[in-house]
């Protein structure tokens, strides 16, 4: 972890949108409550379990969320910029629910978890657009369970890369952050699974691999695919 910088929630132009239900004096109020941290790739930003004294805002990067359980991990969502992370904190025991890792260098605003709560009493027009991103994650995991539940691994995959295009880079041409070991771990199959599977949607013409850039080339057979598969 590293720089604390000197908040100001009124001229960031990477607030998160639910701020802007906010007044000039309650963005001020919660500029003082805040610090903005950054982290280095795979380094833990919380953990399970653990005091939750802030609620977390991503500006930038790209993060993890995941459940731990004896010694392994079940892999709920990535989450881009403009993400809240530790929402479910609000309630009063006030600790981390799941535990998140970076997946390349993320830039994060600290807000004091009273402050915050503070803000939602006062304010219900933010309380409902905070609550309505809670809900947003509560429905992707429950889409996230049925992948891992009920899909082929041609459909675990093809999710991946929907979630990666659709909601992380808004492009059908993006990086792979992730190595081939971070994705068979959200996948939940082996590498060398992956590894055949991402073979045969390149034969297909539905995806090209360069590098280390991914292209969707055949976005609908990529739906179909995670659709019936």
């Amino acid at each position: 972890m590293a720089n604390l910088l000197k908040p100001d929630c009124i001229n960031c132009l990477c607030k998160s949108s639910c701020f802007h239900e906010l007044s000039d004096e309650e963005l001020e109020f919660i500029s003082k409550r805040r610090v903005e941290v950054t982290y280095k790739n795979k380094e833990t930003i919380c953990k399970q379990g653990a005091f939750a004294p802030h609620i977390m805002y991503l500006k930038e990067g790209l993060v993890k969320v995941y459940l731990e359980h004896q010694d392994r991990n079940l892999i709920l969502c990535l989450e881009p910029p403009g993400t809240f992370l530790g929402l479910e904190s609000l309630a009063q025991d006030k600790i981390f629910h799941y535990s998140c890792v970076t997946y390349k260098h993320s830039s994060f605003c600290l807000f004091e978890i009273d402050a915050f709560k503070e803000l939602m009493e006062r304010n219900a027009k933010f309380a409902t657009r905070i609550y309505g991103e809670l809900n947003e994650r509560i429905v992707r995991v429950y889409d996230r369970m049925l992948t891992l539940t009920q899909k082929q691994v041609h459909g675990r995959v093809a999710d991946i890369l929907r979630c990666l295009s659709e909601r992380i880079y808004k492009s059908n041409e993006f990086p792979m952050t992730l190595t081939r070991k971070d994705f068979s771990e959200i996948t939940v199959m082996s590498v060398e699974t992956l590894s055949r599977v991402f073979k045969e949607l390149k034969d297909e013409g539905i995806v090209e691999l360069e590098g280390k850039t991914v292209r969707i080339l055949d976005v609908d057979k990529l739906h179909q695919i995670s659709r019936t598969s």
